[in-house]
């Protein structure tokens, strides 16, 4: 009987459809972010993509005097100017949702040959969609319009609005709900332990998966656009110390205790950090060079700065916009270049120079290595070496020497 395989053939096949079902629901979450920016007065009929994205039949909302007018001149600025930042982050995680169910049956479609390319497509998949739904409205306004103020403005909305989000989903209504549950409980004292393990099991279980990616998400906002918004580094300490407690409280009282899996590393979720850091070079030099004014404080003869008039200043947020002069194009992009240059190479030299695992570790690590053999083969079997005070090229070495 010939063996039964999974061709290459059908495999790129269902690669492809996936591709082509990821790329309709982005088509999709590009579609959400173009009226979530005309609802928020980004753009407007003085951008440069006022020809093919905006939506008068949406933008008029955005203009002086109505519901959303950003200079806050509309019927309550402070409750409706934050409406349109609200929707979007809302649509944003539903979006999320409908696409985690269609990633889930893609990747079990796929038929991956072991449990961890299993995950890693899933992870992969996931990501790249939930990061594209977070960042493309600010890489539009960072590299189509140019404005840093709107990129900055649209920055602090998305990060403190998903942050306030986070803390509300995952502590403020998880403790409303530990309070009514003890409510419950109070009446059932007398409940057995069978009964408190069955409750204990119907709660939901936990997915690491959006604990990852809420990090890695943040760590875009941080290094992709610290040219534009600074101040997100010490934001993210104080967030990310809130985030610590809770989740420590939904592992202890909203979801089942995870299963414990000894792993060596994060699996992908490293290698997509740097793909983000990698990235970030290239988006913080763009903004240094062409959308903010640093370069322009530095060397100011090589743009030109054009007075706007009061509407559109009103629009844009700035009083005027600061062009690439004439003939000083070519001077501005071998800067932006040489700068590049320059920092991949320091972050080469980062990346090979300091060790991901430092000495100590790596000893400690052969040290267990050994004594895990002497349990498993008996003391007999190696020649007498100090547990507390070896290297990891000698135990290994007395190990390797053993085994032969």
């Amino acid at each position: 009987m010939p063996e039964r395989y999974f061709s290459s053939q059908e495999r790129l096949f269902r690669y492809c459809v996936s591709t082509c079902v990821t790329l309709f629901m982005l088509i999709l979450a590009f579609f959400v972010m173009v009226i979530s920016l005309n609802l928020q007065g980004y753009i407007h009929k003085f951008s440069y993509s006022k020809n093919y994205l905006l939506y008068p039949a949406i933008s008029w909302m955005c203009d002086e005097g109505q519901y959303f007018d950003p200079s806050g001149k509309g019927p309550m600025p402070l409750i409706l100017l934050y409406i349109p930042v609200i929707l979007h982050v809302v649509i944003i995680q539903v979006l999320n949702k409908i696409y985690q169910v269609v990633a889930i049956k893609l990747t079990i479609w796929e038929n991956h040959r072991s449990p961890t390319q299993h995950e890693n497509a899933l992870y992969v998949k996931r990501f790249f969609f939930e990061a594209f739904d977070c960042y493309i409205a600010l890489f539009y306004l960072a590299f189509i319009e140019n404005d840093i103020v709107l990129l900055r403005k649209e920055l602090v909305s998305l990060y403190t609005v998903d942050s306030v989000r986070r803390l509300a989903t995952e502590t403020i209504i998880p403790h409303l709900t530990r309070k009514a549950s003890r409510a419950i409980a109070s009446k059932e004292n007398g409940a057995n332990c069978n009964e408190r393990i069955a409750k204990d099991y119907d709660k939901d279980a936990y997915e690491q998966f959006d604990d990852y990616l809420e990090m890695i998400i943040q760590i875009g906002y941080v290094t992709l656009f610290a040219g534009a918004f600074p101040l997100a580094a010490p934001l993210s300490i104080v967030c990310n110390i809130l985030e610590l407690y809770s989740d420590m409280f939904k592992l202890t009282y909203i979801t089942r205790r995870p299963t414990v899996h000894r792993i060596t590393n994060i699996g992908v979720w490293s290698l997509l950090v740097k793909g983000i850091v990698l990235l970030s070079v290239f988006t913080n030099l763009y903004i240094f060079c062409f959308t903010s004014q640093q370069l322009m404080t530095y060397a100011p003869s090589l743009f030109t700065v054009i007075p706007l008039e009061a509407e559109e200043a009103l629009k844009s947020g700035s009083d005027h916009v600061h062009v690439i002069a004439d003939g000083a194009g070519m001077t501005v992009a071998t800067t932006m270049m040489s700068l590049e240059h320059v920092v991949l190479f320091l972050v080469a030299v980062i990346w090979i120079t300091v060790p991901e695992t430092t000495h100590a570790v790596e000893d400690e690590m052969a040290r267990r290595e050994y004594v895990k053999f002497l349990e498993t083969h008996g003391k007999s079997s190696v020649g007498g070496i100090s547990l507390m005070s070896v290297d990891s090229s000698s135990v290994m070495k007395a190990a390797t020497d053993s085994k032969e």
